[in-house]
């Protein structure tokens, strides 16, 4: 049976500021409870919190993507909505910048298509960044 992998929090020391780690289903910490929050794995990477900046994690709790975004969305299509310096952009599994942070605000990817907005327009984009009309 494959193990999977879920968020769960924990108190360190009895602490009420809890913190967030991954733990199996026999309930072994596989990722140490050291984040701030933990979002659920999405194509094999979880969305963190660490230091008030968020990133991604693999399964192992290899750091994947820094935590140094602002905030940030769940994997869709190989693709994840980051915002750094108040403007949204979409980065890849590795953390490579796909379609440049210019949004004012930006959805997940839904299949293969993305709602952004610039201003009060709001429109679509393909994974490729350009606008479907």
């Amino acid at each position: 049976m494959r193990s999977r992998l879920r968020a769960a929090a924990v108190n360190f020391g009895g602490f009420i500021d809890g913190r967030w780690g991954f733990i199996d289903n026999t309930g072994k910490w596989v990722v140490l409870p050291i984040y701030e929050d933990a979002w659920d794995f999405s194509e094999g990477l979880a969305r963190i919190k660490f230091n008030g900046k968020w990133g991604f994690v693999d399964r192992a709790g290899n750091n994947v993507i820094p935590a140094k975004f602002d905030d940030a969305g769940s994997f869709s299509g190989g693709l994840v909505r980051a915002k750094s310096e108040g403007k949204w952009g979409y980065l890849d599994k590795k953390g490579n910048t796909e379609i440049p942070f210019r949004f004012d605000y930006a959805w997940d990817f839904q299949t293969d298509t993305a709602r952004v907005r610039i201003g009060d327009l709001e429109s679509y984009i393909d994974q490729s960044g350009r606008e479907i009309k």
